[in-house]
C-alpha cells in the first residue's frame, strides 16, 4: 500500500483510482515526540525486525532475501516516495542506486543507511517543490503555450537542475488544472448548466482547486516525521513479497476497517436535475426511503437537516453537493425536505443504510429470438451478502431464486454473465457452484505448509439442470474465476469470452503486537501486517493465479491489448499446480465442444460487429500508448474531445444498432423500482453482440444434440 494520495482524498476530497499510495494521517496520535534520536532508531529496528520475522514466517511463498529482492524493494520504495518523478533529482537517484543490490544485506544487518539517505533526499525535494509552488501561486499560468506533459512515468527522466524542476512543476500544475477543468466541464454538462457558466470561470475555479489540493499535500508532508516515513518503508518491504501484502500503522488499519464496514452510505434514492430542480428519479425497493412510504418518484428535494440540526438548502447546489450531504455514516439520521407534485412540502426523517446499487445487484432476464427457445440470463457483478435492504439478502440467494424460476418454467438453457465481476464473498460463489453441480468437491486451497483443503458442495442435487454458458472478460476476478473454473472443470458449462484476471490468492491481517516479545517505547504500536497465506486451486489441480481462466471459446475483446491483469503486476505470485481431486464430469457436452468452437469462429470471423471490435481495440491500444498530453488549452480540449470519442466508441462496441433479441424481466428478488436505468440496461442487453453469440452457441449445442 502506498501512502500519500489516500490522505489527499481526506484533505482535498480527491479520488485517485489509479494510485495506491497512503501516507499516515497523524503524528501525535501514534508517536512520542520526546523520544531521543537513538531511541527512535532502536524503535525503527524493532519494527523492522518484527515485520520481517512475521512475513517470512507466515507468507505462503516467501522469496529469498537476496539481490533480486533488493532491486524490487528499491523500486517499490522509490515509487512510494516519488511516483511522479518530481521530488528527487537525478544525482540523488544516482547516489541511492549505489544501494540497489545492498538492501538485502542492510535488512539482515539492521542497517538503515539507505532509508536514512533517501529520507534526507525526499525532505529536500519536498522543500524545493514547496518553494516552486509558493512562487507559482503568485504568477499567471499561461495556457496558450504549445507544450506537453509526459504522463508515462516509466519514460520520464529524473530532474537534473533547479530550472528543470521549475519547468516540470509548472507543466505538472498545468496538467492537473486542465484535468480538474475538464471534470468541471463534464459536471456542468450533466447539470445542464454549461451554457450558464463561462469557461474562464471554470478554469479559475480549477486553478483554485489545484492550489487547495497542493496546499493539503504539502501540509501532510511537512508534518511527517521519521517514524511515519519508516512505516512507508516497511510497506515497501512487505510489498516486495507480493503486490497484495501491506504494512498498516494502527491508525491506517482503523481507516481501512472504516472503509470496509463504515463506508459512506445513503437513503436509497437516485436523483436527477431537471430544469434546475433536484428530483427523485428512482427509489431502491426495501431501502430506507422506500420503507417510509412517504417518498415518490418525481418529488423535488428542497434541502436536508442533519442530525445536529444544521440545515442545507439545495436550491443552488449541484447533484454532487446534494449527494455529499445526504450520504453519511450507517445509522445516522437526517430529515429530508421534499415538495410533492401538488406542491405540498413533506419533511421525512430517514436513517442512512448501506445500499446495494443497481449495477451491483444480481439481475435476471428471459431472452428470446425467432425460431429459438427461451433462454435464462443472470448478470453477476459482485458476490455480496448481509445487505441492509430491509431484509436479509445475498447474491447466492438471488441467483438461486432465478435458477429455480428457470427450472420451474422449463427454461432449458442459461447464460451466466460475469463480465466485469470483481469477485467478493467466496462463500457466495461456492453456494452458486453447488446449486449448479450438486454434490462434489468445488475448490481446493493450499497453505505455506503445503496442506491441501478441499471444499465440498453443500447441495445434494443441482437446482438447475439445463445447458449453461458463462461469459467472462479480463475484469472477471477472484470469486468469479472460481465459479467459472469449477463449471468448466465439471464440463457443466461452456466458458466464452476472454481470459480472466488471474487473482488466485487469499490475504489476511495480523496484529504484530500479539506475538511481539517487547513493547515499543512511548505510545508507539507495532501496527498490522496484511499478507498472503493461501492460494486457490481448481478441482483439476491448476491454480487460477496469474493465468486466470481460459475460455473454451475465445471472442474478440476491446480489452485484449490494454487490460491490466495479474500478470502485469511486478513480483506477482507464480502459477502452480497440485494433484486433482476426484470429481465426476457432466456428459451433456460430450465431444461436441470442438465442433461448436469451429462453428463460432466461422460466425465471428464474418460478423461486422466483431470486426469492429478488433478495429476499436487497435484504436484503444493507440490511445493508451500515448505518453504525453498537450497543455495548450485549445489543444487540450481537442485532445479530450478525440479521447472521449474513442472511449465512447469503445463503450458502444459491444452493442449493435438494433435489438438482436427480446428481453423480459423476471419478477424475482427485485430490489429496485422500474427506472430509466433498468430500461436502459435491458435495452443494452438486447443489443449485446456477446450475449447474441452465446445464444448462437446454445442453438449449436441444441442442434448437435
Amino acid at each position: 500500500m502506498k501512502r500519500i494520495f489516500d490522505i489527499l482524498v481526506l484533505l482535498c476530497c480527491l479520488t485517485l483510482l489509479s494510485s495506491n499510495i497512503i501516507f499516515s494521517q497523524s503524528v501525535d496520535s501514534k508517536t512520542n515526540s520526546f523520544v531521543e534520536e537513538i531511541d527512535t532508531t532502536q524503535l525503527l529496528l524493532l519494527l523492522q525486525e518484527e515485520v520481517l520475522k512475521h512475513i517470512e514466517e507466515k507468507h505462503i511463498s516467501p522469496p529469498k532475501i537476496d539481490d533480486v529482492f533488493s532491486t524490487i524493494l528499491f523500486s517499490n520504495w522509490i515509487d512510494i516516495i516519488d511516483p511522479d518523478k518530481i521530488f528527487l533529482y537525478e544525482e540523488e537517484i544516482s547516489q541511492l542506486s549505489r544501494f540497489l543490490y545492498d538492501l538485502d544485506d542492510q535488512l539482515n544487518k539492521n542497517d538503515l543507511t539507505f532509508f536514512e539517505q533517501s529520507r534526507e533526499y525526499i525532505l529536500e525535494g519536498v522543500k524545493r517543490n514547496l518553494d516552486v509552488f509558493e512562487e507559482l501561486q503568485d504568477s499567471n499560468i499561461d495556457f496558450t503555450i504549445s507544450e506537453e506533459y509526459n504522463i508515462a512515468k516509466d519514460f520520464t527522466t529524473y530532474i537534473k537542475t533547479d530550472q528543470e524542476l521549475e519547468q516540470r512543476y509548472i507543466r505538472y500544475a498545468k496538467y492537473n488544472i486542465l484535468e480538474i477543468f475538464n471534470g468541471f466541464l463534464n459536471e456542468a454538462a450533466q447539470e445542464k448548466s454549461i451554457q450558464l457558466i463561462s469557461r474562464d470561470s471554470l478554469l479559475t475555479s480549477a486553478k483554485q482547486e489545484f492550489y487547495n489540493r497542493e496546499r493539503g499535500k504539502f501540509n501532510v508532508l511537512r508534518i511527517k516525521d521519521k517514524i511515519n516515513y519508516f512505516e512507508d518503508y516497511l510497506d515497501a518491504i512487505v510489498q516486495s513479497f507480493d503486490p497484495y501484502c501491506a504494512y498498516y500503522s494502527e491508525i491506517e488499519k482503523q481507516d481501512y476497517d472504516v472503509e470496509l464496514t463504515g463506508k459512506e452510505v445513503g437513503i436509497g434514492v437516485f436523483i436527477v436535475n431537471e430544469h434546475g430542480q433536484h428530483q427523485v428519479e428512482q427509489i431502491v425497493i426495501g431501502g430506507p426511503a422506500w420503507r417510509t412510504e412517504k417518498i415518490e418518484i418525481g418529488d423535488i428535494i428542497l434541502g436536508a437537516t442533519l442530525q445536529d440540526g444544521e440545515y442545507h438548502g439545495f436550491e443552488d447546489a449541484t447533484i454532487v453537493e446534494v449527494a455529499s450531504i445526504i450520504r453519511g455514516r450507517v445509522g445516522t439520521s437526517l430529515t429530508v425536505h421534499f415538495l410533492d407534485r401538488d406542491s405540498i412540502q413533506k419533511d421525512v426523517k430517514i436513517y442512512r443504510e448501506e445500499i446495494l446499487s443497481y449495477g451491483e445487484q444480481v439481475k435476471g432476464l428471459i431472452l428470446s429470438r425467432q425460431q429459438s427457445s427461451k433462454v435464462g440470463y443472470i448478470d453477476i457483478r459482485k458476490f455480496y451478502n448481509s445487505l441492509s435492504i430491509g431484509k436479509n439478502g445475498s447474491s447466492a440467494e438471488d441467483v438461486i431464486s432465478y435458477l429455480k424460476h428457470f427450472e420451474n418454467n422449463n427454461i432449458k438453457s442459461l447464460i451466466i454473465d460475469m463480465r466485469d465481476c470483481v469477485g467478493g464473498i467466496l462463500d457466495e460463489s461456492l453456494s452458486i457452484i453447488g446449486a449448479l453441480i450438486g454434490k462434489g468437491p468445488i475448490l481446493q486451497t493450499r497453505d505455506r505448509k503445503n496442506r491441501i483443503s478441499i471444499y465440498q458442495s453443500e447441495s445434494k442435487k443441482p437446482v438447475y439442470t439445463g445447458n449453461i454458458i458463462v461469459l467472462t472478460n479480463q475484469n472477471s476476478a477472484s470469486a468469479a474465476e472460481i465459479l467459472a473454473s469449477s463449471l468448466q472443470d465439471y464440463k457443466r458449462a461452456i466458458v466464452i469470452g476472454s481470459r480472466t484476471y488471474g487473482k488466485g490468492s487469499v490475504q489476511t491481517f495480523k496484529n504484530l503486537k500479539d506475538e511481539a516479545l517487547t513493547d515499543l517505547p512511548g505510545s508507539n504500536d507495532y501496527g498490522w501486517l496484511k499478507y498472503t497465506f493461501m492460494k486457490y486451486y481448481r478441482v483439476n489441480g491448476d491454480a487460477t493465479q496469474l493465468v486466470g481462466v481460459s475460455p473454451d471459446i475465445v471472442l474478440p475483446s476491446i480489452l485484449d491489448s490494454v487490460a491490466v491483469t495479474e500478470n502485469t503486476k511486478k513480483n506477482a505470485l507464480l502459477w502452480s499446480q497440485i494433484e486433482p481431486t476426484d470429481y465426476e464430469e457432466f456428459t451433456f457436452l460430450g465431444n461436441k465442444l470442438r465442433t461448436i468452437n469451429i462453428m463460432s469462429k466461422i460466425r465471428v470471423a464474418s460478423n461486422l460487429s466483431f470486426k469492429n471490435v478488433k478495429e476499436v481495440a487497435i484504436e484503444l491500444q493507440e490511445l493508451y500508448a500515448q505518453t504525453s498530453v498537450p497543455l495548450n488549452l485549445s489543444d487540450y480540449r481537442s485532445y479530450e474531445f478525440l479521447k472521449n470519442e474513442k472511449l465512447r466508441n469503445a463503450s458502444n462496441v459491444p452493442y449493435s444498432d438494433n435489438p438482436l433479441m427480446q428481453v423480459t424481466t423476471v419478477s424475482v428478488q427485485r430490489r429496485f423500482s422500474l427506472s430509466a436505468e433498468e430500461s436502459r440496461w435491458m435495452g443494452l442487453r438486447s443489443q449485446d453482440i456477446y450475449i447474441n453469440e452465446a445464444l448462437n452457441i446454445l442453438d449449436d449445442l441444441v442442434s448437435l444434440h
